[in-house]
């Protein structure tokens, strides 16, 4: 159930858990989850679906949902958004660019404090979209948090170019490409000569589509398109993918 809860409270690409909390922070943030379900009676399994990206319209889920963010600061008791709060934590993670981004995006005082707390965190996940390789095990997303560090690094991308993008908007940005060109190296869907390795792709897209030959097969004939210049090959190979599948690899 920890992991469950932890994995819940990512704020998408945002590990809460990571956010700028110690070791004792992180065990109060566990805490916190078990409370929480026990004290809203929240189906375990919804929670599941939830940090899986299935949001359930469900009166427990989004209580739960409302529980977590008071006792982590996101609300106060009175339901009203602590901006600054939630700014602070995301800002240890992330540039204060994105996280201002986010902010701006998200955080929107509706009706009931359920709804507004299960609403920022569906937000947050719909906007930071790296749970799409939650097919991966924990060593394959340790490497790819290195090939992102290290193409960001080789880039010189734009956080915030990077971000949009992550959220759907592919930015007609040479450093993007340029980005997203090494990304697609290092994880083998093209060769350094820019030759897409099929092979490779319709294995990790099979991963990522659990399974479903017939919709991997589909999305390579729709997304694996050579291109003499390989940068545009990668940048419109993983917008295609995006558009057609909501697979995101940045």
């Amino acid at each position: 159930m920890n992991k469950l809860i932890i994995g819940f409270v990512v704020l998408g690409a945002i590990a809460l858990a990571k956010a700028g909390l110690t070791d004792e922070q992180k065990a109060k943030v566990q805490v916190y989850g078990k409370e929480c379900v026990k004290d809203t009676g929240v189906d375990p399994e919804l929670i599941k679906k939830a940090r899986g990206g299935s949001f359930a319209d469900d009166a427990k889920l989004k209580a739960f949902t409302f529980c977590m963010s008071t006792k982590i600061g996101f609300q106060n008791d009175a339901g009203d958004i602590q901006a600054d709060v939630i700014k602070e934590k995301l800002s240890s993670a992330i540039s204060a660019e994105v996280a201002d981004m986010l902010i701006e995006r998200c955080l929107k005082k509706l009706d009931t404090n359920e709804d507004t707390a299960y609403e920022v965190f569906k937000c947050y996940y719909e906007n930071t979209p790296e749970h799409l390789v939650k097919s991966l095990t924990d060593k394959q997303k340790e490497l790819l948090a290195q090939h992102y560090k290290q193409c960001v690094e080789k880039s010189k991308v734009d956080q915030a170019v990077l971000q949009r993008a992550r959220s759907g908007d592919f930015a007609d940005e040479p450093k993007l490409k340029e980005h997203i060109l090494c990304i697609t190296e290092k994880i083998g869907f093209q060769n350094a000569q820019g030759v897409l390795q099929k092979d490779v792709i319709e294995k990790k897209l099979k991963e990522a589509l659990k399974g479903d030959e017939a919709k991997t097969k589909q999305l390579i004939k729709a997304c694996a398109i050579a291109n003499s210049d390989k940068k545009l090959q990668a940048f419109n190979a993983l917008k295609c993918v995006y558009q057609k599948a909501n697979i995101n690899l940045l």
